[in-house]
């Protein structure tokens, strides 16, 4: 398998792309800077990526480009802060507060353009683990063990689809394999 990798420091705004090859290899392929820091959030989007600080509500979508040059496509603002967590749905954002519960969920199109498509609240708070499995969404609490599952639809609204509990606690990391 392989797949090219995006770096970025937020202290410095210096980035780099890197390669592994199908045989394992890593190798360097451009080194750059010059990106805003402090970016709290990078949520890849195919060879695009979402930038948000969640401290000011600012936006960027950048774009990576198959010899791994990076280009600034569109920046902006006026998001709520302090999502905590953001999650690639194709090309949706699905965004949680993980202090209030509240959701949205927006769009960017493959120009760059990002479009809040809902908003929302009443989730459940402290989820700390949100995994996609394609419009699904599998919710995890390290503290209790609960867990949900709910379901973006094409036109950006959320369902729960189950509840439940009895999970082991204290996982620190859960993946889409």
């Amino acid at each position: 398998m392989s797949g090219d990798l995006f770096f970025y420091n937020a202290s410095t705004g210096a980035v780099a792309v890197g390669r592994v090859s199908n045989d394992g290899n890593f190798t360097n392929v451009t080194t750059g800077g010059g990106l805003s820091t402090d970016w709290d959030h990078i949520v890849p989007l195919g060879r695009d990526l979402f930038f948000y600080n969640a401290s000011t509500g600012a936006v960027a979508v950048g774009r990576v480009s198959d010899d791994g040059n990076f280009t600034n496509v569109t920046t902006g603002g006026g998001l709520s802060t302090d999502w905590d967590h953001i999650v690639p749905l194709g090309r949706d954002l699905f965004f949680y507060n993980a202090s209030t519960g509240a959701v949205a969920v927006g769009r960017v199109s493959d120009d760059g353009n990002f479009t809040n498509v809902t908003t929302g609240g009443g989730l459940s708070t402290n989820w700390d683990h949100i995994v996609p499995l394609g419009r699904d969404l599998f919710f995890y609490n390290a503290s209790t063990g609960a867990v949900a599952v709910g379901r973006v639809s094409d036109d950006g609204n959320f369902t729960t689809v189950t509840t439940g509990g009895g999970l082991s606690t204290d996982w620190d990391h859960i993946v889409n394999i």
